[in-house]
């Protein structure tokens, strides 16, 4: 196993990753290998696909996989998942903003608010 680990790391350099890449792929394929066999890479990937992963740690794991698999001379490859959408926040009105204004008492209160609501600031 140990010469295995060498053998992949060496690959990998070979493919021009940088060192901190490797070091995640072989961690991750070490992983990876204690919970199943390479046979069963498919099922893995499924059941990582239906997980509450993260969907960089599912991709990273499926790439992984991807790099073990060329490396052991039987190459495939795995469709990505699409990038889930980031939920958008809540942002205030212009209305509501004018709101915020009218209730200012001074101008450094209106400057302020100005500055926070035209800045990108969120609530």
């Amino acid at each position: 196993m140990q010469t295995l680990n060498r053998e992949f790391e060496s690959f990998l350099f070979l493919k021009g990753l940088q060192p901190v890449t490797v070091l995640g792929h072989l961690t991750g394929i070490n992983r990876i290998l204690r919970k199943v066999e390479p046979k069963k890479f498919d099922e893995f990937v499924i059941e990582m696909y239906k997980s509450n992963f993260s969907y960089s740690y599912k991709s990273g794991s499926v790439k992984t996989i991807e790099y073990y698999l060329e490396f052991l001379g039987t190459p495939k490859r795995y469709n990505r998942q699409r990038k889930p959408k980031p939920l958008q926040k809540e942002l205030l009105s212009e209305s509501e903003i004018n709101l915020l204004m009218l209730s200012c008492r001074n101008i450094r209160e209106k400057a302020i608010l100005s500055l926070l609501a035209y800045s990108g600031v969120r609530p």
